[in-house]
């Protein structure tokens, strides 16, 4: 006979039997399905037949006498019927900030069915950054204990909450996280290093305020702002406490706004405290402008350089002084400057920079007032003086003719006694010879002696003396020049093209050492230099032998076809002459094109040639200085006039070349200074014809 074992009539639930299959073994074969699919089994009324009940509705029949076992096989899910979160016994401690060491948390839990399950791993909420994880493993039967491990880092204080799934029980694990704290905190007792003193940025102050019971959390620092005097700012930066005792150190910065008591409200790791810092004021019990040293001098006029006061007071306080900037008034233009720093405690001096341009002559007041204490500071302003002016051995540079507009004439007058102060220039019409005006402009007088030199312009009304009244500097006398009588006008040679527009001016100019007397400006330029880059007295520039036909002017165009004629017809400057031949603008060599005054292609005025090189010389041995400086400064005011490339026709304004009428083998030689600074003068043996260079004529 076949026997039936039956253990279960209506299976356990299906989420614990999840992985179990049940197999019915009978005669005809095997029947297996899975236990998910069965609801239930049962035997009918006659007990002739088992029905296995599916979860689909559907019915098996099987006939008993064809069945030798029913049997469940697999593993057994594990299970549990109850979960105590609130129990949770918690080892180790959670603080904001801290990472996680030796935490855990042990759940109890009741009716174990001994089954197996995967551990988990639970992410917090409310307090985030924390990780509770259960190792795999089997439940106990009956009653045990779920070991949690927590890691991670704390964001934050209060309650990291943990959502606990497991054996078919849920339950919310709560673990407190501490705050970074402290049980006391010393802010009567704080050391304050550096000083506060009122209206001085603090540097390298702060205050180290004492606390015990640290529990080793974390801080998220704090910046207090000071109330009583303000402007100032405590700052603790972010960090831990100690596990015990320790210190919090509160950098100060700012500008305290006024003397007193800095306050500021501390409040960290849960205590409260007050720290207070003294801020010193600056102050002074006298001060004394009556007897104060004024260093240096004031002119009306004259820019104050090296001027400076000192003034004295006692009862210092060796606090600070944001120093003081005083406007002058009474004579105004000035300014006292006191820069910012510290009394002496007790006795000191305070030195007022005065600066500006006094605006007049007179008493220049400032209103001091620093430590609490005020005063006026007084100090004399002279006017702009001279002590003697020298008329009568004035240096007249140019000559004047009458009926001709002066052009690079004027009157140096010497003075003594200068005062360094300034003076307003002076417009003085002429008497005796009317039309003529001298001028001198705005300036400063040396200390000591100096130069006034007035501008001498109009045309002379007729020949004589031009007289002019000078009153300057507190002093007067009387100018006198030379009006000369007038000439026959200059004669060019006949088509002479002038680049300006109009012939350059004879005015003769004399050198009194050589005894010559030459034009007192390079042909082409409009006016005698008044410094040594003057462009309105640089002139043309000729290529050496040619007439005035406008080839000279510097912006005249090129052509590289050489001319086999002594007058080329044409206004070009002539390029890459006579390149490895003659290096000159003509295809055969002349040497007599500007020989004296009946040169062939002179293009002097009327009684004027071009100077051989042996008047060069001794010009350029006549002058101060073998240099720019001395070229200058002589009587034909010399200066770079520039020179012009044979090759390709470009301008280099830094050259020093001037033509002579003495020729060697190709070339001709000229005076020349070179290029250094200051450069040196000296007689070139053979420059190329076809550069262009500066002409100055001399008198016959």
């Amino acid at each position: 006979m076949k026997k039936l074992y039956f253990t279960l009539i209506i299976l356990m639930s299906l989420p614990a039997l999840g992985q179990i299959q049940q197999n019915v073994n009978k005669i005809s074969g095997t029947e297996s399905k899975p236990i998910t699919a069965i609801d239930s089994i049962r035997f009918n009324g006659s007990s002739t037949q088992m029905e296995i009940i599916l979860t689909n509705g559907n019915i098996e029949s099987h006939i008993i006498t064809d069945i030798n076992n029913v049997t469940f096989s697999g593993q057994l899910i594990g299970q549990i019927t109850s979960l105590d979160c609130s129990g949770a016994t918690i080892t180790g401690t959670l603080v904001e900030g801290v990472t996680t060491n030796g935490v855990s948390a042990d759940i109890d839990y009741t009716g174990g069915n001994g089954g197996t399950h995967n551990g988990q791993v639970v992410t917090s909420t409310g307090v985030t950054g924390l990780t509770a994880t259960l190792t795999a493993g089997s439940f106990s039967n009956g009653a045990g204990t779920l070991t949690y491990t927590i890691t991670g880092t704390p964001s934050s204080s209060g309650t990291a909450s943990f959502a606990i799934n497991i054996g078919g029980m849920t339950c919310s694990l709560q673990i407190s996280v501490n705050g970074g704290v402290v049980s006391t905190l010393d802010c009567a007792g704080a050391t304050i290093n550096g000083t506060l003193v009122e209206g001085v940025a603090a540097s390298a102050v702060s205050a180290g305020i004492d606390y015990t019971g640290g529990n080793g959390g974390t801080h998220n620092g704090q910046v207090v702002t000071s109330t009583g005097v303000t402007g100032l700012t405590a700052t603790l930066t972010a960090g831990s406490f100690s596990n015990g005792a320790g210190t919090l150190t509160y950098t100060i910065t700012g500008t305290p706004s006024s003397s007193g008591t800095a306050s500021f409200a501390i409040n960290i790791g849960g205590m409260t405290c007050l720290l207070q810092i003294t801020v010193s004021g600056g102050a002074v019990s006298a001060l004394y402008c009556a007897a104060a040293t004024i260093t240096g001098t004031l002119v009306e006029g004259a820019t104050a350089s090296g001027v400076s006061a000192d003034i004295d007071y006692t009862g210092g306080n060796g606090g600070t002084h944001n120093g003081q900037v005083v406007t002058s008034t009474g004579v105004t233009g000035l300014t006292a400057t006191l820069t910012a720093g510290n009394f002496a405690s007790g006795a000191g001096t305070l030195t007022y920079a005065i600066s500006g341009t006094p605006s007049a002559s007179g008493t220049a007041s400032f209103a001091i007032n620093i430590g609490g204490m005020t005063c006026s500071l007084q100090i004399t302003v002279s006017g702009g003086a001279v002590s003697a002016l020298d008329c009568a051995g004035a240096t007249i540079n140019g000559t004047l003719v009458e009926g001709v507009t002066a052009s690079g004439v004027s009157a140096d007058i010497d003075y003594t006694g200068g005062n360094g102060g300034t003076h307003n220039g002076q417009v003085v019409t002429s008497t005796g010879v009317t039309g003529l005006t001298a001028t001198l402009t705005a300036g400063n007088f040396a200390t000591g002696a100096g130069t006034l030199t007035y501008a001498i312009t109009g045309t002379p009304s007729a020949s004589g003396t031009a007289s002019f009244a000078i009153n300057i500097g507190g002093m007067t006398c009387s100018l006198q020049i030379t009006v000369n009588t007038a000439g026959p006008p200059p004669s060019y040679p006949s088509g002479m093209v002038h680049c300006g527009g109009i012939p350059t001016a004879v005015v003769d100019v004399t050198n009194p050492t050589t005894g010559k007397t030459w034009m007192d400006r390079n042909l082409g330029a409009s006016q005698v230099a008044t410094s040594m880059t003057d462009a309105n007295a640089k002139g043309d520039l000729y290529q050496w032998g040619r007439v005035g036909d406008g080839h000279q002017c510097r912006n005249s165009l090129t052509t590289s076809t050489i001319s086999s004629t002594v007058q080329p017809g044409h206004n070009r400057f002539i390029i890459g002459a006579g390149w490895a031949t003659t290096f000159d603008w003509h295809s055969v060599a002349n040497p007599v094109l500007w020989d004296g005054v009946n040169g062939v292609n002179l293009p002097c005025p009327t009684g004027y040639r071009i100077p051989t090189i042996a008047e060069w010389d001794a010009e350029r041995l006549s002058w101060s200085s073998n240099d720019d400086i001395g070229a200058f400064n002589s009587p034909l005011k010399l200066i770079r006039a520039g020179q012009r490339f044979y090759l390709n026709g470009s301008v280099n304004s830094n050259s020093f070349y001037y033509w002579s009428s003495t020729t060697y083998q190709n070339g001709t030689r000229t005076l020349n200074i070179n290029g250094l600074s200051p450069g040196i003068a000296q007689i070139t043996w053979d420059i190329y014809r076809a550069y262009g260079n500066s002409v100055r004529c001399i008198k016959d």
